[in-house]
């Protein structure tokens, strides 16, 4: 049975991203196994071997282990009993969520999401960071079949033991109580990953209005894909009421913590005037700042003619840490409209990401432009 398979990303791939980075996400999660006793036992073959004592030394990468020992395949032949009962019960429902929540601030952003994906570097530093992870995972994963974790054992079975539906259920609850647990102490990226839950209806019922709540809560506390998304619901009336004011308000806050797509949005709503005042300057400014974030859209829709040498001033005002919203507000009030307020109490300062999330996106609406 093949788990994934590299060749899926770097076929896919619309940069010139080294193909090799398809390995990256696959390789990590098969040299965890190994480093944990879940691969297939030694002794079968000499070539494996040899790989694995490399790996071991951290001569090589999972990465590179992935590439040059297993054709770039992640298959059931790889591990053991143990290793495969896990894998089959967590790497297809939650592995690539996870690696995208841990990883995604260190994500570029091109507009490709699939070499965003793939561009972190194969390194022993995010493999540590990764490995804590799938190490609580896979205590979680044990705990739900009602037995302590413990060393795996070593012994190779020839097929896969899957889970049964009550263990995986257990296994959930477990999951959510931490996310729960976690959110409560104030972990942004937790009332994020509730908001999926919310979204998805894997493992909470489909909950719109909850899900716009824990948004808020992520939102409140500075996470920028959340700011944009509940800019969403605030457009779309979902999971909160239609509210112009409070979709710009948030759009504004996720400009300012570096998200492309709010940028993009906020320039046009400057350009073509009603919700927010007419003003060329300031869509020209949040337009160039959409451009360098990397959004397509925010490229073809160019500049407005007339107007650069002072947008080129304001965007400078613009990129300064905290500035964004401040800065547009009082461009507002030194005018002759003033509909919109997005300077009440901000909410904490945001940390800027490097890439977008893609898993919350995909199950929000997007803007209908």
């Amino acid at each position: 049975m093949k788990y994934d398979d590299a060749e899926f990303c770097f076929l896919h791939f619309e940069t010139d991203l080294d193909p090799q980075a398809g390995h990256t996400h696959i390789g990590m999660f098969l040299a965890w196994a190994l480093l944990r006793g879940l691969g297939r036992p030694v002794g079968e073959d000499a070539r494996w071997d040899a790989a694995v004592r490399e790996l071991q030394a951290r001569h090589i990468t999972g990465g590179q282990f992935l590439a040059t020992v297993c054709d770039a395949k992640l298959m059931d032949e790889d591990f053991n009993a143990e290793g495969n009962a896990f894998a089959a019960a967590y790497y297809e429902r939650l592995y690539l969520a996870d690696y995208e929540t841990l990883f995604k601030a260190d994500m570029p952003k091109t507009g490709h999401d699939t070499d965003d994906f793939c561009s972190l570097p194969d390194t022993w530093a995010n493999f540590e960071r990764l490995g804590a992870v799938l190490d609580r995972r896979y205590a979680d994963w044990q705990a739900a079949q009602g037995r302590p974790h413990t060393q795996p054992p070593a012994e190779r079975a020839t097929e896969p033991r899957a889970l049964p539906d009550s263990q995986l259920a257990a296994a959930a609850i477990a999951y959510l109580g931490e996310l729960e647990q976690r959110a409560e102490r104030g972990d942004r990226e937790a009332w994020f990953e509730l908001a999926v839950e919310h979204l998805s209806g894997e493992r909470l019922p489909r909950d719109m209005e909850r899900a716009a709540n824990a948004l808020e809560q992520a939102a409140e506390l500075g996470l920028p894909e959340a700011q944009y998304n509940l800019a969403l619901c605030y457009q779309n009336g979902e999971g909160r009421p239609r509210d112009e004011k409070q979709m710009l308000r948030w759009f504004a806050f996720a400009a300012a913590g570096g998200h492309g797509e709010a940028a993009y949005f906020l320039a046009m709503a400057y350009r073509q005037g009603g919700a927010l005042p007419q003003d060329a300057v300031a869509a020209n400014a949040l337009m160039l700042l959409a451009q360098e974030r990397g959004i397509p859209e925010a490229g073809k829709a160019g500049l407005q003619e007339g107007f650069l040498a002072e947008s080129m001033a304001l965007v400078d005002r613009l990129r300064e840490p905290g500035q964004l919203v401040t800065v547009l507000a009082a461009r507002r009030r030194a005018g002759s409209h003033d509909k919109v307020d997005t300077a009440p109490a901000a909410p904490a300062t945001p940390e800027a990401p490097a890439g977008l999330g893609t898993r919350l996106r995909a199950l929000l609406p997007r803007w209908r432009r």
